[in-house]
């Protein structure tokens, strides 16, 4: 007889629940092109900027969704409160 496949988690492209660390929790995906800034420190303070406001705010979900920011031209020119002035009106 042939052994029993042993379930090793989800496969890829499996789109069913989360499970482990980001059940229950919302996920952040950023995108910020070399079009947006050609400096890679300001694109990276930019990041980092989201990723502390989304730890901060919108972190924890009623209902979990994967967010995903991509960044427009003179967004590495915002300050932190713009920033996050403008992710907590996107909803």
């Amino acid at each position: 007889s042939l052994p029993r496949r042993r379930d090793i988690g989800p496969r890829r492209g499996d789109t069913g629940p989360r499970q482990g660390d980001t059940a229950g929790l919302n996920r952040l995906g950023v995108t910020i092109t070399t079009k947006v800034d050609k400096r890679s420190t300001a694109r990276n303070l930019l990041k980092r900027r989201i990723r502390e406001i989304f730890r901060r705010h919108l972190r924890e979900a009623k209902e979990p969704q994967d967010i995903v920011l991509i960044a427009q031209n003179g967004a590495t020119a915002l300050s932190f409160a713009e920033v996050q002035t403008e992710m907590l009106s996107l909803g």
